[in-house]
């Protein structure tokens, strides 16, 4: 079980100064854990949300074992109609799929990988930009 309260550093200009920001557990249920941070309202989201779904074997294979997590944070973006604005989220979804008996460390390193592509402004800007791919 993940504990009740995380706090995450995110260097948010990624320029090597970080931010600590927190978030407790709001829900939780079997394969489901949702926290708030800051700002959270009615209206507005700052939410993290860790998910999984067993492993189910198949012929000779253990399974696949799937984690989520999700981030969604409410924006005030411009409306279609001039000089108004509208609250959307802003959602971002990250997956692991991994062969049950992967080793700790050869997952670690899987995140790793992950986690620098992310990390990489040269790569990310232009794809979040809704740059060519």
């Amino acid at each position: 079980m993940l504990q009740n309260t995380i706090t995450l550093s995110v260097d948010q200009a990624n320029n090597g100064t970080l931010v600590n920001e927190e978030y407790r557990r709001y829900t939780e249920s079997t394969d489901k854990s949702v926290y708030i941070g800051a700002g959270t309202t009615s209206l507005k989201k700052n939410h993290l949300a860790f998910g999984r779904i067993a492993a189910k074997p198949s012929a000779s294979s253990l399974g696949i074992e799937k984690r989520q997590l999700k981030i969604t944070e409410t924006e005030t973006v411009d409306s279609r109609t001039v000089g108004e604005s509208v609250l959307a989220d802003a959602i971002g979804t990250v997956s692991f799929n991994f062969p049950v008996g992967m080793s700790s460390a050869r997952r670690k390193a899987f995140r790793q990988r992950l986690i620098a592509a992310l990390d990489d402004d040269s790569i990310m800007d232009n794809f979040c930009d809704l740059g060519e791919i």
